[in-house]
């Protein structure tokens, strides 16, 4: 039981990144200035 929580716990941790990194590229796409980069 308590391994599969641990589990539970690190792929909450990884998803909550993911999807950090997917918001953080998507502003950093729809900035004008990454645009003329």
């Amino acid at each position: 039981m308590a391994s599969e929580l641990v589990i539970i716990k690190q792929s909450g941790v990884n998803l909550k990144c993911l999807a950090y990194i997917i918001i953080r590229i998507d502003c950093i796409s729809q900035s004008p200035t990454y645009k003329w980069n």
